[in-house]
């Protein structure tokens, strides 16, 4: 049962990070509500993210193995990918910044997609 929420839930993730890729991508300045969806999408990304891991984490301690050790990297990235280019771009102009919090979430996409594939 842990083992299929832990795989399905990842799906809700992909099109999470592809609202906050077009969220961003399509906020500015004039308009301030895309911008504010993204953040929300983003807080909603990581808890779920957040959840996935910790579930994941039960089944490890349990005894149960992902197939490549690599999966747990890729579990671990996918939960920091946006939250740290938010970070790291705080005082950049705010195009700037949109941009990079979409290609972003894009990579996020590619992670769980890798987490997939190593899962």
């Amino acid at each position: 049962m842990l083992e299929t929420v832990h795989g399905v839930i990842p799906y809700a993730g992909v099109a999470l990070f592809g609202g906050i890729a077009f969220f961003a991508l399509v906020g500015s300045p004039r308009h301030p509500t895309a911008d504010r969806i993204g953040t929300v999408l983003e807080g909603v990304q990581l808890l779920l993210m957040a959840v996935t891991a910790v579930i994941g984490l039960v089944i490890l301690a349990t005894g149960g193995r992902p197939k490549d050790a690599l999966h747990l990297l890729y579990g671990a990235s996918i939960l920091v990918v946006v939250p740290l280019v938010d970070l790291f771009t705080l005082g950049r102009p705010a195009r700037q910044r949109s941009i990079l919090r979409a290609l972003a979430a894009l990579a996020g996409i590619g992670l769980i997609a890798r987490s997939f594939a190593t899962g």
